[in-house]
């Protein structure tokens, strides 16, 4: 059986729009600072990279997407439900309290904004654009 964990915690830091270090509550007065991956209640969830990306276009993408996520979340108390441990951070379905005071799922929204990993093809066209919009 499949154990799920839920947890509030408080982003301390945002590496990318989809790796977070949380200060997690685990209750009894004791708390884990611990690094987190995103992924989807419903879905898998990936973001456009910002380490080490292979187009100019999903660097742009990326630090766009970081941001928005920092707007969101940085700073602020969020709950995490584990998933699983992976290699280096564990998994998690991580959802925020919006402006309107609905509890959100991050990746459900980042995917509604525009803001997962797109395919090969699309950074290419967006890089090609860029240069001619420079030229």
């Amino acid at each position: 059986m499949l154990k799920e964990w839920i947890y509030q915690g408080l982003v301390e830091r945002v590496v990318d729009a989809d790796t977070f270090d949380i200060l997690v509550d685990l209750g009894f007065g004791i708390s884990l600072n611990t690094r987190f991956r995103l992924t989807g209640a419903t879905r898998d969830f990936d973001a456009p990279e910002t380490w080490r990306p292979k187009y100019e276009s999903e660097r742009r993408h990326g630090e766009s997407a970081t941001a928005h996520v920092k707007e969101l979340i940085e700073g602020k108390v969020v709950l995490i439900d584990s998933v699983k441990r992976g290699k280096y951070r564990y998994v998690a379905v991580v959802r925020f309290e919006n402006n309107d005071g609905i509890v959100t799922d991050l990746a459900e929204h980042l995917f509604e904004s525009g803001y997962q990993k797109l395919d090969k093809e699309e950074y290419i066209r967006l890089d090609e654009e860029y240069h001619n919009e420079q030229s």
